[in-house]
């Protein structure tokens, strides 16, 4: 598949996607709206609890995030560091952190 770019404009300055490919934003996309139901809602609990979600972690695994950048013919999904950049950046958004910053709490 070519790899089709998505071009900055000036009105993307805060765009994540800013430079990536179709598939790249799609797994930016699917990661984001995993972490953003799957992991936000609960984050601030299992930190508090010191709980480490491990069943939610093989859920991810089960979309693709496991094994990122094992290549294909091990098992893995054989992706680029920058495709790993993408999606680490788009299950940080459920961060506890990123949560209270959004919600006007502590920086």
């Amino acid at each position: 598949m070519a790899a089709r770019r998505h071009l900055a404009t000036s009105s993307d300055v805060t765009d994540a996607s800013i430079g990536l490919t179709e598939d790249q934003m799609m797994l930016q996309k699917m990661a984001e709206d995993f972490s953003l139901n799957e992991i936000a809602p609960h984050a601030a609990e299992w930190d508090e609890n010191k709980h480490f979600p491990a069943d939610v972690l093989q859920e991810a695994a089960g979309l693709g995030f496991g094994g990122i950048f094992v290549r294909e013919e091990s098992g893995g999904a054989g992706l680029s560091r920058l495709d790993g950049s993408v999606i680490f950046e788009a299950l940080a958004q459920g961060c506890t952190v990123r949560q209270e910053r959004k919600e006007g709490g502590p920086d």
